[in-house]
């Protein structure tokens, strides 16, 4: 797995950008099973994390004009306490199909209830006593 932090372009069903070809460059440099992460993502987790940390150095990668700091986290037995079982992803177009579920939804009830609103009648109340001077 590769982990990283940078500018990430989502269009429809594809994602895009600097912050996913870090990531990807990253991914191909762990070994199976293990993470790499940038420099960036290291700094954010180092001491909220109470996992080993290599520092690999600056490696450059293909496609990325820079070299790019790149830290292991070692996959040993504070990495398994840490780990807990991960639900399967949600495929990018049921997400999609939910969202757009979730806004008709809420449209339609907005829609509805100014229906509601539009055609309810408008009673006076003639039977309350007069107040006397």
């Amino acid at each position: 797995m590769g982990i990283n932090l940078g500018d990430v372009v989502i269009e429809e069903d594809d994602i895009y950008g600097d912050g996913v070809n870090v990531a990807a460059r990253l991914e191909a440099l762990a070994e199976p099973g293990g993470i790499c992460m940038s420099r960036s993502a290291y700094e954010q987790v180092r001491d909220k994390l109470d996992l080993n940390f290599v520092d690999i150095g600056e490696v450059a990668v293909k496609n990325i004009g820079r070299p790019i700091r790149v830290f292991k986290i070692g996959m040993d037995q504070k990495a398994d306490n840490l780990s807990t079982p991960v639900a399967p992803p949600v495929p990018a177009t049921m997400m999609g199909q939910r969202v757009r579920a979730t806004i008709g939804l809420a449209l339609l009830t907005v829609f509805l209830s100014g229906v509601g609103l539009w055609y309810s009648p408008i009673s006076v109340r003639t039977d309350l006593p007069v107040p006397l001077p």
